[in-house]
Formats: structure tokens, C-alpha cells, sequence
């Protein structure tokens, strides 16, 4: 068995993890305003990211070991490989205090455990969330249900019941929304 990649895997890029990002964020919105203008000027902007990149190649063997693949990596050099090198600035996010703190390997094991606790029981529920049916007919492009802030009280009691049956969450316990 195997796996193809487009390209030679040699191309390089940055990987934020999205908790790193989160408190990026929140550091620099805390910013008095003249310490961010001092920072950045009025009219620039500041990257948020690791300042170090890794090869696809690399990513690839990561998430290798990390989910446990026996088969085969195979690079197709036939197809493109894209940019050579994505690697943000981050000089200006550093002279603030902020650095990242989860490593590649870390966050790659986080998203896989991750899916490992969710994702069956999310498939149960995107299902049972079709069956029911919803009145708020302006938010149907919104991809998926539980971001309706429009939702009235039966339409929340209706999908709290389905994700809080044990038949679709197997006993594990739920958060109230």
C-alpha cells in the first residue's frame, strides 16, 4: 500500500498551530494602541507564524510516524511542486513577547488524536443533523448547522437531543451549547 504526494516533497513551508494563533492574537489585540502603531505603522501589517519552515517530505514522514502508515510515501515528480519556499517575517510579533509554543510534531499529534476522539462521532452527528429540519431558510449557505445564531429554542432543544443521545455520541459526555 501507499500514499502519492504531489511533487518532489522538497518545496518548504510554515505551519502555525491554530492555539499559538489564537494567543498571538489576543496578546496583540491587548496592545496599548500607540505600542502596536510603534510596531507596525499605520498602514502595514504584522505576520503571525513560527519563522521556520519544513519540506513536505519532512511533513510527509511526520505524519507518517505520528498516525502509525506502514506504506509506502511516493513523491510524484510529475506533478508541480508549487512555490519552493512560504516563510513569513516574524520579526515584528517577536519584539512583542510572542513566540509559538507548539512544535510540528506536537500539533500534528494533536489534530490526528484528535480526529481519532472525534471523528466518528461527528460523522453520527453531521448525519442526524440533516434529518432535522430548519426554518431559517437566509443562513443555508452556512456549511454546517451549529453556527445558526439564528436558531430559535426548538431548533436547539431538537439538535441538543440528537447530540446528547448516547446512540450517537456512545455514552461520551456532551457540552450544552
Amino acid at each position: 500500500k501507499s500514499i502519492n504526494v504531489w511533487g518532489s516533497g522538497l518545496p518548504k513551508r510554515e505551519f502555525l498551530e491554530v492555539n499559538d494563533l489564537a494567543k498571538a492574537c489576543c496578546k496583540v489585540m491587548n496592545l496599548p494602541k500607540k505600542t502596536y502603531y510603534g510596531l507596525i505603522g499605520e498602514n502595514d501589517f504584522l505576520n503571525i507564524g513560527t519563522g521556520q519552515d519544513i519540506t513536505i517530505k519532512k511533513l510527509a514522514y511526520i505524519i507518517k510516524d505520528v498516525t502509525g502508515y506502514d506504506g509506502k510515501i511516493i513523491f510524484d515528480k510529475s506533478k508541480p511542486d508549487g512555490m519552493k519556499r512560504k516563510l513569513l517575517d516574524v520579526r515584528r510579533i517577536k519584539k512583542i513577547g510572542w513566540k509559538p509554543l507548539v512544535k510540528i510534531n506536537k500539533g500534528i499529534q494533536n489534530v490526528y488524536t484528535d480526529f481519532l476522539l472525534n471523528y466518528k462521532i461527528n460523522l453520527k452527528q453531521t448525519n442526524a443533523i440533516k434529518k432535522i429540519k430548519i426554518k431559517d431558510h437566509k443562513d443555508k449557505h452556512l456549511k454546517h448547522p451549529l453556527v445558526r445564531s439564528s436558531w430559535g429554542k426548538n431548533e436547539r432543544d431538537s439538535l441538543q437531543k440528537v447530540i446528547s443521545s448516547n446512540q450517537f455520541t456512545k455514552g461520551k459526555q456532551v457540552k450544552r451549547f
